[in-house]
């Protein structure tokens, strides 16, 4: 509104709180708004048997007939970005997706989950969801239809875990709500290492603290675990996406400082190989660590062990002492003999 007082122009601004005022429908006057769903353009209500599509110029519900499916509920309608879906209960039989081209319904097959109801279906703006207590909880592989199993972590109770319990705000951060259990989802990252599948995972870093000083220039080595059965556990990849095992010298403690990433629980081992033979037999402490989160790695390599001093004899060099560690092949003592830097045991 303008108002003109002494030639000036007055606007007046309405900088009050919103107020919901009386709306009047045409067509279909009496509905709840738990029926209205959508297509991505268009606005429909359906209760039961009567289905009704919205003009939103002249605010007036017009008759709308579906082919296919003729009786269901908006409550129990889902989309995953690009279908639209009726999802209703037990039995597979109550399953469609909309030809909207045709406005029929046609049978939908799914696997993994196959009786289901799209009121406890949510997204996180990526990925599709089900949650419904305690053993159903799925994510949708929309490339086949396929609902996978899903675990969450933090929800203490998923008994009272449902997708309709679910929701967001303006700014995208989702919620659940059920009384006194609060959560929030909190966003992870996606790392994508060789060889693994790839998964959404919440990264760790590691600081690598090394003490002691070396009697020999050593490399350390750390390994994540990525089986139970002993073999040589794959790689753990720097932070530059490396592929081969993480490395580092330690010939003097200006390794402190360096880092690895990898997943949280993750079990990391550690071993120490030399400069020269290439031999991996060393015994440090710190063989292994539990990640729990971001932290320090402390790896001790006081106790390196070289060949001090050899025997000479007619017909073979020995090192004159015996090993205190596992290691076998220290190196080659002065000496011209190929064995004078084997070990005795």
């Amino acid at each position: 509104m303008a108002l003109e007082a002494n030639n000036v122009l007055i606007k007046s601004i309405d900088i009050g709180a919103k107020e919901w005022q009386a709306k009047t429908w045409n067509g279909l006057t009496n509905f709840r708004g738990v029926w209205i769903w959508t297509d991505g353009v268009n606005i429909y209500c359906s209760y039961g048997d009567s289905h009704y599509q919205l003009d939103k110029a002249t605010s007036t519900w017009q008759t709308k007939t579906w082919s296919g499916l003729t009786n269901f509920y908006g409550q129990w309608i889902w989309t995953d970005g690009v279908n639209i879906y009726y999802s209703s209960g037990t039995g597979g039989s109550y399953q469609y997706q909309l030809d909207k081209a045709t406005s029929t319904w046609q049978r939908k097959t799914w696997s993994g989950l196959t009786a289901f109801s799209g009121d406890n279906i949510w997204t996180d703006g990526a990925n599709i969801y089900y949650s419904d207590g305690t053993w159903v909880q799925y994510q949708l592989d929309k490339a086949t239809s396929t609902w996978l199993s899903k675990d969450w972590q933090g929800i203490v109770d998923l008994a009272h875990f449902y997708g309709t319990e679910i929701w967001q705000d303006n700014g995208g951060t989702i919620y659940f709500s059920n009384e006194e259990a609060q959560y929030e989802l909190t966003p992870s990252i996606h790392y994508c290492y060789k060889g693994d599948t790839c998964q959404w995972v919440k990264p760790y870093t590691i600081t690598i603290k090394v003490t002691g000083y070396p009697t020999a220039d050593i490399k350390v080595i750390i390994y994540r675990s990525s089986n139970a059965k002993g073999q040589e556990p794959s790689a753990v990849y720097d932070s530059s996406g490396g592929e081969s095992s993480y490395v580092i010298n330690v010939a003097s403690t200006s390794a402190d400082g360096q880092q690895i990433v990898g997943y949280y629980g993750d079990t990391l081992y550690v071993k120490a190989q030399s400069y020269s033979s290439g031999s991996d037999r060393y015994n440090i402490y710190g063989q292994s660590y539990t990640v729990t989160g971001d932290g320090q790695l402390s790896v001790n390599v006081s106790h390196s062990v070289t060949c001090s001093s050899c025997n000479t004899s007619v017909l073979k060099n020995t090192c004159n002492i015996r090993c205190t560690t596992n290691l076998k092949y220290i190196g080659v003592c002065s000496g011209a003999s190929k064995t004078s830097g084997i070990c005795e045991w």
